[in-house]
């Protein structure tokens, strides 16, 4: 069995102690960190880590998530189950990218440890969740069956302004906008895309397309619109962050 881990716990100690509580429900389980650097709080942010990396893991893996700002009030936890796939967290929209027609089985989680911190529902809830479905128990004996549509995350809605989602360790930024709706949102018209008063007014298809420490717009290997700099880091060429916004004018 394969389990993944998407945080915002950086390099505390948060993470491991996760992976040693699913590790005393099976030592032979292979734990994968998706990322422990997901932006703190940032719901949106860790939906777009797991989102994007969740499907090229065999079947029956189990996609756990810890992005938690409302850890210890009357927020849900929840276990989805899709055809291939178990996904466990908080009912905050990190897993919103899933859509009703994909989930098999939607569950409200109800075990309660004997003794349960209300900061840290990862170690005292979620990760024994995870430990209980590798052992194949039955979810219905910690869990109960509800409506997708009862859930936060089917109703979970993005922050309509368009920012940066993401900054790679090559200083990349990820823009919050997929090629495929950006096609529909230009509808092949000239377009300006503008930040940090940039103007792209063009899509490359690749870094050598320009010459060497030019800012360029392309699309990336993950299908996102990305402002790049060709052998350099456009995070500082743009003094960018995450949230950054960025505007697009269609002639």
């Amino acid at each position: 069995m394969i389990v993944t881990i998407t945080t915002d716990f950086g390099e505390s100690i948060y993470s491991a102690i996760l992976k040693a509580v699913i590790l005393n429900y099976s030592k032979s389980v292979n734990i994968v960190t998706i990322s422990n650097n997901v932006e703190k709080f940032n719901i949106k942010q860790a939906k777009f880590f797991i989102e994007n990396t969740y499907f090229y893991f065999p079947q029956d893996t189990i996609h756990l998530c810890v992005v938690d700002p409302g850890v210890g009030s009357n927020r849900k936890g929840i276990i989805l189950k899709t055809e291939k796939y178990y996904f466990v967290g908080p009912d905050n929209g990190v897993f919103s990218f899933l859509k009703e027609d994909e989930i098999i089985k939607c569950y409200e989680i109800t075990y309660k440890p004997k003794k349960m911190s209300f900061t840290f529902h990862g170690r005292d809830i979620f990760a024994p969740i995870v430990g209980k479905i590798i052992n194949r128990e039955n979810i219905e004996n910690f869990a109960k069956n509800i409506s997708w549509r009862d859930t936060i995350t089917s109703k979970y809605n993005e922050r309509t302004d368009r920012e940066v989602i993401y900054i790679d360790d090559f200083g990349n930024i990820f823009l919050d906008l997929k090629y495929t709706d950006f096609i529909k949102l230009v509808e092949n018209k000239p377009f300006k895309l503008i930040f940090k008063n940039k103007v792209f007014e063009k899509l490359n298809r690749f870094y050598y397309e320009v010459k060497k420490n030019e800012v360029l717009l392309l699309v990336n290997s993950l299908g996102y619109l990305e402002i790049a700099v060709r052998e350099g880091n456009a995070k500082n060429v743009l003094n960018a962050k995450v949230g950054d916004k960025y505007e697009i004018k269609i002639d």
